[in-house]
């Protein structure tokens, strides 16, 4: 009786002391330490409910909350300090991060459709939730413009991408791309990595999978001038289209040769790949396009015809991939097209079709899935301290931060494959 009244008194004086004492190593701050691994486990929240989690990466702890429709929301507890010199204020970084993280948190979402949304409280904000809601306060450093960010100091021009790839690491993600920093490459080499279009990978692009860029471009030809003052919507969408889609550069130099040529004004538009011939490893596509021509300063119709010779396995896998997007409606370029010049590049949650806007060309990429997160990645950011596998992220990101200046990696093979560290491809 005696001991569970002392361990309920600790429980109470530690709830109370949560916020007010923040010096490791008292036992007020070991009590809390326990109680959070006690709380912090390996089952799921349920609807309705909350945590206060660490990760096991032990950066930033956030108030994890669990909506009725099983949606997650996690909240942080962040004091932004200016570096000397910095002139971006603490408010400013606040506002311009929580305006990225609300875009974004329709995209964080998990392979059952459940999604994350990410807040950031100063430290007076946090008093305004219930004292057993508050995550102890981190602090992160506002750094100059282009310094490189990390989870303790954020570039004070840091972008969207940026901001969603250093909040994912404080909700336990680990970084999966080469280090090609020299200070950090031998540290850091036993690193698994992963595909380019994860955020853990290339911020960027991790995002622009699954969010719309919105492109502005100038008119830089006569042919776009001309354009301009008289729109056409065939050309112009055909202006935004990838040419030789979904042929990859890198797949038409080595299996393929070209001719690339003006079609007669007046030619029927023909949307897509259209296959010529097909003789097992010998293959002809032909695709159609707009390009400017100087002479008649206007666009014309082109046509791009591919014949392709095949190898090797890789090459016929991806021949198979191809195929199977025959006649298919290519995606939008995400760059501006020949005889325009780039104005801007935004992310945003709504889509424009190709047209003229305010005097440029305006268009918005096309995503290839829903979500920003591979399935892995989702179940390690809601996991807390979970020290499971994960289905493989646990083990994997394990090696995220070792090198060969200690020996020799010993990074598990089957970490190599993405699809076990980080899960398959989402589908849109």
């Amino acid at each position: 009786m005696f001991v569970k009244l002392i361990f309920l008194f600790l429980i109470s004086l530690s709830v109370f002391a949560e916020e007010e004492c923040e010096v490791n190593g008292t036992p007020f701050q070991e009590v809390q330490n326990l109680l959070r691994a006690a709380r912090d486990n390996c089952t799921e929240i349920p609807k309705g409910n909350f945590r206060i989690h660490d990760t096991l990466a032990q950066r930033a702890q956030h108030l994890l909350e669990r909506d009725s429709n099983g949606n997650y929301r996690a909240t942080f507890n962040i004091e932004f300090k200016p570096q000397q010199g910095v002139s971006a204020t603490s408010q400013i970084m606040q506002t311009k991060m929580n305006e990225c993280l609300q875009m974004v948190a329709p995209y964080l979402k998990g392979p059952d459709g459940n999604t994350i949304t990410i807040r950031i409280l100063s430290p007076d904000e946090i008093k305004t939730l219930p004292r057993r809601q508050r995550p102890r306060k981190y602090k992160i450093e506002i750094g100059p413009d282009g310094s490189r960010s990390n989870t303790r100091m954020f570039s004070a021009d840091d972008d969207c991408a940026t901001f969603t790839h250093e909040m994912l690491h404080h909700m336990g993600l680990q970084d999966e791309y080469h280090e090609a920093d020299p200070e950090f490459a031998s540290k850091w080499d036993c690193r698994p990595i992963t595909r380019e279009d994860s955020v853990m990978h290339t911020h960027t692009r991790g995002l622009e999978a699954a969010l719309p860029r919105t492109i502005m471009c100038h008119c830089s030809s006569d042919a776009c001038e001309n354009l301009k003052l008289n729109p056409d919507s065939t050309i112009i969408s055909r202006l935004s289209q990838v040419a030789g889609w979904p042929l990859t550069q890198e797949f038409q130099r080595a299996n393929c040769t070209y001719t690339y040529s003006f079609l007669p004004p007046g030619t029927p538009a023909k949307n897509g790949l259209e296959l010529v011939s097909d003789n097992g490893d010998t293959f002809v596509t032909k695709y159609q396009s707009q390009h400017p021509d100087v002479i008649q300063k206007k666009y014309l119709p082109t046509e791009l015809v591919l014949t392709c010779i095949c190898r090797d396995e890789a090459c016929r896998r991806s021949k198979a991939q191809m195929l199977a997007k025959i006649g298919q409606t290519p995606p939008t370029i995400s760059h501006c097209p020949a005889g325009t010049r780039e104005e801007s590049r935004t992310f945003a949650n709504q889509s424009y079709s190709p047209a003229f806007h305010n005097g440029m060309l305006r268009f918005s990429t096309t995503p290839i899935r829903n979500t920003i997160l591979y399935p892995n990645q989702f179940r390690r950011a809601v996991a807390g301290t979970c020290a499971e596998n994960i289905a493989g992220y646990g083990m994997c990101s394990e090696y995220a931060y070792t090198g060969t200046e200690k020996g020799q990696c010993q990074t598990p093979e089957a970490c190599r494959n993405p699809d076990y560290y980080i899960g398959t491809i989402p589908q849109k």
